[in-house]
């Protein structure tokens, strides 16, 4: 008796050392690393799901905008308690962008400057500096109230600064060109030019986040390296989380918090009193495998025990 009471003791002992250098080695391996650098990549491949969990319609009319809703800044039906978006990571790469590629990325339009003379090489020539970016492709899903299609709604650029103190050199260069284009004599469409006004840090971080902007890790010095940067006047970080201290109707705060991978995992609108006016959660598949993997582990172990001790009942009667 007493040898079978030590042989089911060793069998859960060692299928919990298992369980848990299987988590640990599932997690080593789903991180990227750069070399020669202060900060890390720590996007993982998989599916994220986010979750309008609240939305307070009233409180939003008289404090964010009577004219503009959550699906202004989220798209699809965002603006529905219960609504769902999904994104989907499936890999990414490293490499040496110019500024030609990456000016282009706050305002696209750059690209069909071709025949004023904006282009690759006149904008690279004139702005030199480059940058190492951690470039992955996002599929995402728009909000709804429905079935997700098949298909993804968009596929968008996630990109990350190896070195977020290049947000700096990025932005002045950026109002640079604009400041020229808005100048240029042979631009002629008055349309072209209103879409290049000067930019501030906060006019920039606001458009990154609503863009599913990423972080590198360590993730909340990587978030506070980028508000410095881009010397940010209503915008602060608090661990990993931005905070965004806005005026609509009345002054409000949103908070976009980063996991661990640097990625979005929620968003509060809140009032000055901290009543939350509007909130979306998430989950991703990473979570759902460790929770799954819990619960067998959990339920392996109840099987042994119960076992166990069945066993033990029946030989002493």
């Amino acid at each position: 008796m007493l040898e079978n009471r030590k042989n089911w003791k060793s069998m859960v002992i060692t299928l919990l050392l298992f369980s848990l250098l299987g988590i640990s080695f599932l997690t080593a391996i789903s991180s990227g690393l750069a070399q020669g650098t202060n900060y890390e990549l720590k996007l993982t491949k998989g599916t994220t799901i986010f979750t309008v969990e609240t939305y307070d319609e009233d409180a939003w009319l008289t404090t964010v905008s009577n004219t503009l809703n959550p699906s202004h800044w989220f798209g699809g039906d965002a603006n529905i308690t219960g609504a769902q978006s999904k994104t989907t990571i499936k890999g990414w790469s490293y490499s040496e962008w110019g500024s030609y590629e990456t000016l282009s990325l706050i305002n696209p339009i750059i690209y069909n400057l071709t025949d004023y003379g904006y282009n690759n090489i006149t904008i690279n020539g004139a702005y030199p500096n480059t940058y190492w970016i951690w470039n992955s492709l996002q599929a995402e899903w728009q909000y709804t109230i429905e079935n997700f299609d098949e298909k993804p709604s968009i596929i968008r650029p996630i990109i990350i600064l190896e070195n977020p103190e290049d947000y700096k050199e990025i932005i002045m260069d950026y109002n640079t060109l604009a400041t020229q284009i808005r100048n240029d004599i042979n631009i002629t469409n008055p349309f072209i030019k209103v879409m290049f006004p000067n930019i501030t840090g906060d006019d920039l971080l606001w458009q990154l986040v609503l863009s599913r902007f990423a972080a590198a890790g360590p993730v909340g010095n990587y978030l506070f390296a980028v508000t410095d940067a881009l010397e940010t006047e209503n915008v602060t970080t608090s661990g990993c989380s931005l905070i965004f201290n806005q005026t609509g109707l009345n002054d409000y705060i949103v908070e976009f918090t980063y996991g661990d991978r640097g990625t979005l995992t929620s968003v509060i609108v809140k009032d000055q009193t901290d009543d939350i006016i509007y909130h979306i959660a998430s989950i991703n598949s990473e979570w759902i495998f460790y929770m799954i993997l819990s619960i067998a582990v959990a339920a392996t172990i109840g099987i042994i025990v119960f076992l166990s001790l069945r066993s033990r009942k029946i030989k002493r009667s």
